[in-house]
This record gives C-alpha cells, sequence and structure tokens, in this order.
C-alpha cells in the first residue's frame, strides 16, 4: 500500500492493487473494527487513536542516516492482532539504501506526470541515493524550447516538498548514472540560468530547515538548442582502417 501513497483520497487503493494484479483484491472483514484488509496479508493489527492522548516517540534513524528528534505523536490502542501460520515480517534499517529507494519510488509517478505536464519532453525521472531518495531529483527531457527546464523544476518543487535540488539535463544523458549527470552540470551549467527558491516548505528533519522552512536550488544543465557543440565520437573512422595493410600482413 505503501507504493500508492500517492493516490487521491477518493480513489480506493484496493482496487488499484486489483488493477496491478490483473483480478480482484480478495478481503476480510476484521474483527474488532468495521474495516477490511487483504485476506492473504500476513499480520493484521487492529485498533483505534484516541485524538486526545499522545506520548513521546523517538529519536529514530530516518532516511538521511541521521537521527530525527523526539516528538509527541498519537498513541494507537490494539483491539485484536491476526496472522497467518508463520507469517512474515519484513524490516528494514532506517537510512539505508533499501530504505531510501522505498521511499523514492512512490514519489517519481506522481513526478514524473507533473513534471510532463510542465513539458511533454519530458523523458525520465530519478531520485538517487546520494540525495537519499527524497533531497535530489534528476530528469531528462527533450527540450523543445527554450526555458523548459525552469517550468520543469517548479513543477518537481510544487509536487515534493521534501525535494531540495533539481538537476535538468538533455534525453541523451543517463540520468542512472551520476558520472553523466555531473558531467552534464560541468559542461553545461550557467549560473544566471539556475534559480534558488527562499523560504519554501521542506522535510522537518532535514539538517539545513529552519523551523520547517529550507532554501532549493534548480539547476539547468541543457544544452542551449542553437549548441553546435558534439560530443566526440572515438569509433568515426574505424571501418576505414585496415591493420593489415598498416602492419603488412
Amino acid at each position: 500500500i505503501g507504493s500508492l501513497c500517492f493516490q487521491g483520497i477518493d480513489i480506493d487503493e484496493y482496487d488499484v492493487m486489483g488493477g496491478l494484479m490483473g483480478k480482484p483484491l480478495e478481503l476480510v472483514k476484521c474483527q474488532t473494527v468495521d474495516l477490511e484488509v487483504p485476506a492473504f496479508g500476513e499480520i493484521c493489527l487492529e485498533g483505534y487513536v484516541d485524538k486526545a492522548e499522545r506520548n513521546q516517540e523517538g529519536p529514530f534513524g530516518e532516511f538521511a542516516s541521521l537521527y530525527g528528534g523526539p516528538v509527541l505523536n498519537p498513541v494507537v490502542k490494539l483491539t485484536a492482532m491476526t496472522m497467518r501460520r508463520n507469517p512474515i515480517y519484513m524490516d528494514i534499517c532506517s537510512g539505508t539504501t533499501e530504505h531510501q529507494e522505498l521511499g523514492a519510488l512512490p514519489r517519481l509517478g506522481q513526478i514524473y506526470s507533473q513534471a510532463k505536464l510542465a513539458a511533454p519532453g519530458v523523458k525520465d525521472v530519478y531520485m538517487p541515493p546520494s540525495g537519499f531518495g527524497r533531497n535530489s531529483c534528476y530528469l531528462s527531457i527533450k527540450k523543445t524550447v527554450e526555458g523548459e527546464g525552469a517550468n520543469v523544476a517548479a513543477a518537481v518543487f510544487g509536487t515534493d516538498p521534501f525535494v531540495r535540488h533539481v538537476v535538468i539535463v538533455d534525453s541523451d544523458v543517463n540520468i542512472f548514472n551520476e558520472s553523466e549527470v555531473l558531467r552534464a552540470i560541468n559542461l553545461y551549467m550557467r549560473p544566471d540560468n539556475c534559480f534558488i527558491i527562499k523560504n519554501a516548505k521542506g522535510s522537518p528533519i532535514d539538517p539545513t530547515n529552519r523551523d520547517g522552512i529550507v532554501s532549493k536550488i534548480a539547476i539547468d544543465a541543457t544544452r542551449p538548442l542553437n549548441s553546435k557543440t558534439r560530443k566526440i565520437d572515438y569509433s568515426q573512422g574505424l571501418d576505414e582502417i585496415d591493420l593489415n595493410k598498416i602492419f603488412g600482413n
């Protein structure tokens, strides 16, 4: 269900899960609360939240490999627990690549959809582990007019408040290879084409935040549309070389 967290409030996530499975998701009624849950779930915890009761929770390790501070959170009162025979309980270590990628994956679809509205030439989007699956976002676009990079970056910031750095590159750059992204930045980034957003909402556990407020930067590392530069082609002319003639064999 976590991967569906960006669905609208009026969309039944069980319907979406059934669509992904290609068949209806079988549900079963809970024992102590008026809800239905997947029939073949491993463990089901039933209960309720008393809005008047809160207790200190944390500190916990967070996605950025740092500890978050303790906070007062609502208390869940458990009323029942059911499970399959020999249930599987999956856990991950906070701040690891696995944790970061699980957080990034559900964000990517929503970011892609909104960025595509800003510029139809958007080809792909990636939130790398180096940005903890939250802070950084790389997008490749096939630019048709100048300025589309800025529009795409603005769409990303408006979609996900956790994103602090957006990098826009051309469609021939492999955004899943950070060396290629850095090469594009070092070749084509013009500081006057980048923009900074101050006093923006960010992640509450971002170490740069002040009362939840952060600064964000968008980096346009796309080539100008009228650029005459070409990447070196080391294979050019190789088919014309006859080593037998060169070495006399």
